[in-house]
């Protein structure tokens, strides 16, 4: 029964993970910023994890050391590659953005690589390949249409999700629960989103 339940699970969060760039690109129509709409993203996000963790009585167990390492992540990381990917959709269409993005896994085992000195085997090196060379015939069967800038955005966002998957991965960092350390990303990425915009209304006036 888990197990069913599980991978229902998947599928509605493959699909809301897939609505995500669409909806995302509707309300740009409407002239919402990047900023404005991940603020109102994390803000939602927050409230659900909060009123969740409640009702579940989920423990924090959190240190100064884990919340630190926590905001440099959810910065350097998670931050940074949601304004990238969600500024990469005012330039190009939303399935070259996504297909960019995956190239993630690729980065994740070279980083893991060359900074963790993790072991490559034969399949991993065989998936790394196939993967690559996917996502390549996926673009290329693609018309480009949009601005490079595009490009640029989308595989930044990539970049800083690798760096975000690895900074989450570390031993110590385990020990946080997910959903509370989830709820701390989004707490902390809302202020950063605020900051964003109450700089970019000041810079404007």
């Amino acid at each position: 029964m888990k197990k069913i339940e599980g991978v229902l699970y998947v599928i509605l969060a493959s699909i809301c993970f897939g609505a995500m760039p669409i909806l995302a690109k509707l309300i740009y129509k409407n002239g919402v910023s990047t900023y404005s709409l991940l603020f109102i993203r994390f803000a939602m996000a927050s409230i659900i994890l909060i009123i969740y963790i409640k009702v579940k009585g989920i423990k924090a167990n959190l240190n100064l050391k884990k919340t630190t390492y926590i905001m440099l992540i959810g910065f350097a990381g998670y931050f940074a590659s949601s304004i990238s990917l969600f500024t990469s959709y005012k330039y190009i269409s939303v399935g070259m953005a996504s297909m960019i993005l995956y190239t993630y896994p690729v980065l994740v085992a070279m980083l893991s690589f060359f900074m963790h000195k993790e072991k490559m085997n034969l399949k991993k090196i065989a998936a790394l390949i196939v993967s690559t060379l996917g996502v390549y015939c996926l673009l290329g069967d693609m018309n480009f249409t949009g601005d490079i800038k595009g490009i640029l955005f989308a595989f930044s966002a990539s970049i800083f999700y690798s760096i975000y998957v690895l900074g989450t991965s570390r031993d110590f960092i385990k020990e946080v629960n997910s959903y509370v350390m989830t709820l701390i990303f989004y707490l902390l990425l809302l202020i950063y989103a605020f900051l964003f915009l109450a700089y970019l209304r000041e810079a404007s006036i």
